[in-house]
């Protein structure tokens, strides 16, 4: 049976970069937080937060594009699609805080939002959420959906599995250096890898549902940022921001992109 595919790549890089760009990563993040350290005037504030992901992205770029021989389009970053990504993340931020509203009657307060809560999405979509869906879905999901193997052609659901879980695979190891330097428990560590790899599935497959990177780094950076106008628990506004998410997907097919007249469908889901 078929299964969406994420945006083709001009071309399918050779294996060995597959595994120096997962070499790469984290190494590019322990450059830029040296160079953090390194300039105390950086601070450790949002802009540095920014900083330190922008430079490993321009990092992993430059191996990616360098040595792949890839465009950015490639690997996600289209500009058509800035737009139109940046108007679901307001839809669903704006649908997020009309599902929490029933929540008012339970007695939860009445929070609204303020400049900095705001400024803080702004700072998850330019550092973390950015980064890591470019590397992740932008970069290996799209190299491995159209990477042919022995057991499934590409297209087929068993071959999207396989490629969203190699990708949700390695974006959870991403993690594993900040739990363990966080001193997170083996349990802790061992949960929270698991969460991780199923957040990559998500992103994969709103990737090929959407074809729109921006679309899902929009998201990401709610569900890392979910600022709500009603007070209610982390968790729960981070699930409820996945549910939107899903719904979003959901209704894709029958979303007219922004500026555009016509209906975008997804390959796969017409």
């Amino acid at each position: 049976m078929s299964a969406p595919l994420p945006p083709s790549p001009a071309r399918l890089v050779a294996r060995w970069l597959l595994a120096a760009v997962a070499v790469w990563v984290p190494v590019s993040i322990l450059v830029m937080a040296t160079v953090r350290n390194l300039w105390p005037v950086l601070g450790d504030g949002d802009a540095s937060l920014v900083g330190l992901f922008g430079g490993a992205l321009v990092l992993v770029l430059a191996l990616v594009l360098g040595a792949g021989r890839l465009r950015p389009a490639d690997v996600g970053l289209r500009g058509r699609d800035l737009v139109p990504g940046l108007a679901v993340m307001v839809l669903a931020w704006g649908l997020l805080q009309l599902l929490l509203l029933p929540i008012l009657a339970t007695g939860a307060p009445w929070v609204g939002v303020s400049a900095s809560a705001l400024a803080g999405i702004g700072v998850q979509w330019l550092g973390p959420a950015l980064f890591e869906e470019v590397v992740f879905r932008g970069f290996y999901f799209a190299q491995f959906a159209h990477r042919p193997s022995r057991r499934f052609a590409p297209g087929t659901r068993g071959h999207f599995l396989a490629a969203a879980l190699g990708s949700g695979l390695l974006f959870s190891l991403a993690h594993l250096p900040g739990l363990v330097f966080g001193d997170a428990s083996a349990g802790a560590a061992l949960a929270m890898l698991g969460l991780t790899a199923v957040a990559g599935l998500y992103g994969a497959w709103l990737y090929a549902r959407t074809q729109n990177l921006f679309v899902v780094v929009g998201l990401h950076a709610l569900h890392n940022a979910p600022v709500t106008l009603v007070e209610v628990p982390e968790p729960v506004a981070m699930g409820l921001t996945m549910a939107v998410g899903l719904g979003v997907a959901w209704a894709w097919p029958r979303l007219r992109r922004v500026g555009d007249g016509r209906t975008a469908v997804a390959p796969g889901l017409s």
